[in-house]
C-alpha cells in the first residue's frame, strides 16, 4: 500500500477510538465483553442495515484493537479462480458508544497477506464481477493489501429515530513475477434511515443504500521469451474470443441501490421483521481498446426475514426465518470492424444467467446460571438452490444444498478473568447437482470449471472450534487473545485448514 493510504488508516483509527474516550462507560469491561459476545446480540442482522435501528443496539459501550494473523489452506482449490487458500496479517479497530443525544459506531482495518495459488483468474473480487474476470493459464500467488473505513451515527428528533452511515474499502493487488497484475479496487458506500419510536414496543423503520464500485484491471509482462494468452471470461468456462490475446488493460465501473423496510422491537423481545430490495450493475470495459464495453451485469438481490426473541432475566431465546432470492444477467456487446481503433456497437446480447434462492431456519436459548456461567445452543437448517446458464454455446451448472448447522457456546467468569469457549459443526449436502455442456465442448476455462464443479458436487462436513480469552487490568481495560479453527472435509477427499489468532485490548 502506497504511504499516503496509511495517513486516512491511521486517523480514522484515532477517530474511533475517539468515540469511547468521549463517552465512558462504568460498567466492568468484562460484563460489556460478556453482553457483546452473546449470541442473542447479533441474532437478527438484517434490520441492523438500518442505520436508525442502530440506536441504542448495545446497552453499553465498548471498543476493542487488536492484531491477528489469519490462514486458510485447502488440499485443491474449492473455487479455482481464487485459489487454495491466504496468509494473512491484520490490525483493525472497532466500537460502539451510547452518548446522551446518540449513538455512535465505527470500524477501520488493514489487511496485508497473500492469496495462495489463484489460476484462471486476474482480477481482484472475483465473487463481486464473476464472471467477466481476466486470466490466464499459469496464475500464482497474489499480494493483496487492503482497508477499510466504516461510521455511523444515530439520533432522536421527537418520536423519529434517524441514522447515517458511510463505508469505504481500498484493495491494492500485485504480483512481482509475469504475468504481473496490478489491480487497484475502491467501493464507497452509504446509507441513510428512519423509524418511528412511537409505539410501546416497536420501531418501524426505513432506510435507502447506495455504493459505488471502481477497479483498474491491468497486467504486464516482462518476460522477452513470450507471455500466455489473456482471456477475458463470459462466464462457465467461454471466453469473448475476439479479445483474446493482448489486450491488458481493464477497468470495471458499477453502482448499488438497495431499500429495506423494517420492525425492531425497542427492548429485544417480540417480533422483528425486515423486506429488503437492492439492485447491482456494473460494466466491464477494455480501456486498451478506446474504452471499449465489453460486457455489462445486472442483479437484483430482495432479502425477507421474520423472528421472534424473547429476553427474560437470565434467559433468552429465538426463532427466526430468512428468505434470499438473487438473480443476475450478463449482457455482451457486439462489435463491427474497427475504424481508427474504433470499435462500433452493433448489438448486444444477454448471455450469461445465475439464480440463487435459498432459505434458512435458525433458533438459539442462552442462559446465565449461578456462579457467572453461561451457555448456548443454535441450531440451523438452511436449503439453497443455484443455477448457472449461458446462452451460447448451450451450458448449464446446478446443484442443491441442504445444511445442518449446530454451535455450542459457553463463558465463564472469574477472578477479573472471562473465559468463552464454543464447538460448531456442520453437514452439508449436496443434491443433484448437474453439468451439461455442448458436445465437443472446448475453451481455455474448462479446467476451472470442472475443479468448481467438483467442489459443488461433492458434500461436505464442517468442525470448528474457539476460544477468548479476557483479563481485566483495571475495571475499564481488559487484554485479550482470541483463536478459530475449522477443519472441512469434501467428500471427493478434499481437505480444507483455517484458523485465526487474535492479540487485543478491550475498554
Amino acid at each position: 500500500m502506497k504511504p499516503p493510504a496509511i495517513i486516512p488508516l491511521a486517523c480514522c483509527l484515532l477517530a474511533t477510538l475517539s468515540l469511547q474516550a468521549a463517552a465512558p462507560d462504568s460498567t466492568h469491561v468484562l460484563e460489556r465483553v460478556a453482553e457483546y459476545r452473546t449470541l442473542r446480540t447479533d441474532f437478527h442482522r438484517l434490520p441492523y442495515a438500518n442505520p436508525a435501528l442502530m440506536w441504542r443496539r448495545h446497552a453499553t459501550s465498548l471498543t476493542e484493537v487488536e492484531t491477528g494473523a489469519h490462514f486458510r489452506h485447502e488440499d485443491r482449490p474449492v473455487v479455482m479462480q481464487q485459489g487454495d487458500g491466504h496468509r494473512l496479517a491484520t490490525v483493525g479497530v472497532r466500537s460502539f458508544a451510547n452518548r446522551a443525544e446518540g449513538s455512535l459506531w465505527g470500524e477501520a482495518g488493514y489487511s496485508n497477506g497473500t492469496y495462495t495459488n489463484l489460476k484462471w483468474n486476474e482480477t481482484s473480487d472475483f465473487a463481486l464481477l464473476y464472471p467477466y474476470v481476466m486470466g490466464d493459464s499459469v496464475g500464482g500467488d497474489l499480494r493483496s493489501e487492503q482497508y477499510r473505513f466504516q461510521g455511523g451515527y444515530a439520533g432522536r428528533a421527537g418520536r423519529i429515530v434517524w441514522g447515517a452511515e458511510a463505508a469505504y474499502r481500498a484493495t491494492l493487488a500485485y504480483r512481482q513475477v509475469d504475468p504481473r497484475p496490478r489491480n487497484i479496487a475502491a467501493r464507497l458506500q452509504a446509507a441513510l434511515g428512519a423509524a418511528w419510536d412511537g409505539w410501546t414496543r416497536y420501531r418501524l423503520g426505513l432506510s435507502v443504500h447506495a455504493s459505488k464500485y471502481k477497479q483498474e484491471n491491468n497486467i504486464k509482462f516482462y518476460n522477452e521469451q513470450g507471455s500466455p494468452a489473456l482471456y477475458h471470461f463470459t462466464g462457465l468456462g467461454i471466453d469473448y474470443y475476439r479479445f483474446r490475446g493482448e489486450r491488458k488493460e481493464t477497468y470495471y465501473k458499477g453502482y448499488t441501490l438497495g431499500a429495506s423496510l423494517d420492525l425492531l422491537p425497542r427492548d429485544g423481545s417480540g417480533w422483528a421483521a425486515t423486506v429488503a430490495w437492492r439492485r447491482f450493475q456494473f460494466e466491464k470495459i477494455i480501456s486498451s481498446l478506446n474504452e471499449l464495453p465489453m460486457a455489462e451485469v445486472v442483479e437484483y438481490v430482495g432479502q425477507a426475514e421474520t423472528g421472534y426473541t424473547c429476553h427474560q432475566g437470565d434467559r433468552s431465546w429465538g426463532v427466526r426465518a430468512d428468505a434470499t432470492l438473487l438473480h443476475r444477467a450478463g449482457t455482451e456487446n457486439l462489435f463491427g470492424t474497427p475504424a481508427n481503433n474504433i470499435y462500433p456497437l452493433i448489438a448486444s446480447a444477454r448471455q450469461y444467467a445465475r439464480r440463487v434462492t435459498a432459505g434458512t431456519l435458525v433458533a438459539y436459548y442462552e442462559r446465565k446460571t449461578p456462579g457467572s456461567w453461561a451457555w448456548a445452543v443454535q441450531p440451523r437448517l438452511s436449503l439453497c438452490r443455484q443455477t448457472e446458464a449461458y446462452a451460447s454455446p448451450a451450458r448449464q451448472m446446478a446443484a442443491t444444498h441442504f445444511t445442518t448447522h449446530l454451535t455450542l457456546q459457553g463463558s465463564k467468569q472469574w477472578n477479573g478473568v472471562l473465559l468463552t469457549a464454543g464447538l460448531s459443526g456442520e453437514w452439508t449436502a449436496s443434491l443433484h447437482p448437474s453439468l451439461q455442456l455442448e458436445a465437443g465442448a472446448q475453451g481455455a476455462g474448462l479446467e476451472a470449471l470442472y475443479n468448481n464443479f467438483a467442489a459443488l458436487s461433492a458434500s461436505r462436513g464442517d468442525a470448528g472450534a474457539h476460544v477468548r480469552a479476557d483479563f481485566a487490568i483495571r475495571s475499564r481495560c481488559s487484554l485479550y487473545l482470541a483463536a478459530r479453527y475449522t477443519y472441512a472435509c469434501y467428500t471427493d477427499g478434499n481437505l480444507a485448514h483455517s484458523a485465526t489468532a487474535v492479540l487485543g485490548v478491550a475498554f
